[in-house]
Order: structure tokens, then C-alpha cells, then sequence
């Protein structure tokens, strides 16, 4: 993630209900180790919340640049810690 400035330059927003849950123009930077003592690539929400069924989730990732991003970059977005409850 280091290695590619298109990323870590860039910005995330995570919306839940039309609600922001990070700051807007949240830094990519914290997916970046050692910050958190989480593994590269996680962020830990500070306040996670309850998202009820059928409720809008948002997620926008803006990057720096789009100059010297490597062919076939993936980013992968996932929710951990998530449950259905009947």
C-alpha cells in the first residue's frame, strides 16, 4: 500500500443511512501498519454502530492520481465482524 501514492494520498468516505461514520476526507494513510497495531490494510472503526437490514452503506474511495498505479491493482473493501440476526 506504501508503495503506490495513488492510494495512500488519497481519500475515504464511509457512510451509513446517509450518516458519515469517519470523518469526511478520511486519509488513506491509516491503512497503512503500525498505525493502530493493525494488520496493513485495516482500519478499525473508533465507534462501530448497528446497521439495521436494508439500510444504505456507502463507501467512496478517492485516489491522489491516477498516474503510476501497477495494471490488474485491486482494492478490496469488506466488512469485518458483520452478522445476520434472524
Amino acid at each position: 500500500i506504501e508503495s503506490i501514492g495513488a492510494i495512500v494520498n488519497g481519500e475515504i468516505t464511509f457512510k451509513v443511512n446517509k450518516k458519515d461514520l469517519l470523518t469526511p476526507g478520511h486519509s488513506n494513510r491509516s491503512f497503512i501498519g503500525g498505525t493502530h497495531k493493525s494488520p496493513i490494510g485495516y482500519h478499525k472503526l473508533d465507534n462501530p454502530r448497528l446497521v439495521l437490514d436494508d439500510t444504505e452503506i456507502e463507501l467512496n474511495i478517492e485516489l491522489g492520481t491516477i498516474k503510476d498505479i501497477p495494471p490488474n491493482t485491486v482494492l478490496f473493501a469488506g466488512l469485518h465482524g458483520t452478522a445476520t440476526i434472524p
